[in-house]
């Protein structure tokens, strides 16, 4: 830069004189020509000066209305400054005859991505790319605005394109890594695999490596799986997400005592997921710990109390280990403080009730389920014995004729009815 009040005011701001620096600054504005002005702004913004440097743009655009150059730069400053209109504002005056229109999309399309306003940005994308389909750069913002948005399909389209110039790394980003999670995302794990595989160990970050140990869980490769979660472990053992499916895993490798371990450690750094209480009661009956299998349903149910799979399946375990009246205690519990009643419920009260002999509320329950259940062949095989049980020769006829509609083909139950209608 040649001796201007540019170059004056940057030594002055150099040599901490603030004052002179500002008077200087207003003569360089006065006097300076456009060019060094915005050599002084591209200085000037380089050290933050924000408001200085869109004095000079402004005062370029004024008497360069065309610059659109300008125009880009000061919606890049607003961007800066959050201002959404006015960056807008600014890109919209870019001509599409300009130099830097493509910049300006590009521009545009990340702005109104940061909006979450996916449609516009895609639009401005898909322009840009049909300008300009060998820009690199396009090609990797429509495949990163695709991938934010999970529409993975269109984001491997994208990807490969870049991945078959031999390109896997953009802007910092790991391209095996994205095309891998991508189809991950709808179900093509075998070409998932193939990418996640090919990337360097230094290079597995700890979304790569629970994505490998995800997919072959999803495989049943459980020793693979069970291989890179524990990379992952290694790298992170905060990284909650792996332990659910780590845990399920060396439980299908039979690996009871490390599951049983890892549950401990995944409860204490997760302890409201419900999903791991009712993974800790199978791998506490797989263990035949059924004292902690009663502590863990009970647990998450006190956190969790509105979640039926525990319900459901604490229900079970009881009725299992033959603890009627306990399960009539958690129901009826339950049907007390809820006003919306799922019918399962009641089947399970019928079930208990019966086995206690009480066959008044037993067939109280039974009449509740009905209304929901009238479909399910497992519900109405079981009411059908019930009222065969209780000698309720027309109430048994009527459930088998409802089942036997369902379940033609069992011979059992024909032959029963057979027998009562004779």
């Amino acid at each position: 830069m040649a001796t201007t009040y540019a170059t004056q005011m940057l030594s002055a701001l150099e040599n901490g004189k603030i004052e002179e620096s500002n008077r200087l600054f207003t003569l360089s504005i006065q006097h300076d020509s456009n060019e060094v002005l915005y050599a002084l702004a591209e200085e000037l913004y380089g050290l933050g000066f924000n408001d200085k440097t869109k004095r000079i743009y402004e005062k370029i655009l004024k008497s360069d209305p065309n610059n659109d150059q300008v125009k880009v730069d000061l919606a890049n400053l607003a961007i800066d400054e959050d201002d959404f209109n006015e960056a807008i504002t600014y890109l919209d005056q870019v001509s599409e005859k300009s130099d830097v229109y493509l910049q300006s999309l590009l521009v545009s399309a990340d702005l109104y991505e940061s909006e979450q306003l996916y449609e516009v940005s895609e639009q401005k994308l898909l322009k840009a790319y049909k300008l300009a389909p060998n820009e690199d750069i396009i090609v990797f913002a429509l495949a990163e605005l695709y991938y934010t948005i999970a529409n993975y399909r269109k984001a491997v389209s994208y990807y490969l394109i870049l991945i078959k110039k031999g390109i896997d790394k953009f802007s910092n980003v790991n391209l095996l890594s994205r095309i891998g999670i991508s189809y991950a995302n709808f179900g093509h794990l075998e070409q998932a695999l193939g990418y996640l595989e090919q990337i360097n160990e230094h290079d597995q970050t700890a979304e790569v490596l629970f994505q490998l140990g995800f997919i072959n869980y999803q495989l049943k490769d459980f020793s693979k799986a069970n291989h890179y979660f524990n990379e992952l472990y290694k790298l992170d053992n905060s990284f909650s997400s792996m332990y659910s499916y780590w845990i399920k895993s060396l439980m299908q490798d039979n690996d009871l005592n490390r599951a049983y371990q890892l549950l401990q450690e995944a409860l204490s750094i997760d302890e409201y997921n419900d999903n791991l209480y009712l993974i800790a009661t199978e791998v506490t009956q797989r263990l035949n710990k059924l004292s902690e299998t009663e502590k863990y349903f009970k647990k998450g149910l006190s956190i969790f109390p509105d979640n039926l799979n525990l319900l459901f399946n604490y229900s079970n375990f009881l009725k299992h280990n033959h603890k009627y009246q306990d399960v009539i205690d958690l129901l009826n519990h339950y049907v007390e403080d809820n006003q919306i009643i799922d019918p399962q419920i009641y089947w399970d009260l019928a079930n208990a009730y019966q086995n206690l002999e009480e066959l008044d509320k037993a067939n109280e329950n039974y009449q509740n389920a009905e209304a929901g259940l009238e479909d399910n062949i497992d519900f109405l095989k079981d009411e059908f014995y019930f009222y065969r049980y209780k000698g309720d020769k027309n109430k048994t006829i009527e459930i088998g004729d409802k089942y036997l509609k369902l379940n033609p083909n069992d011979e059992e139950i024909s032959m029963i009815l057979n027998d009562n209608m004779s």
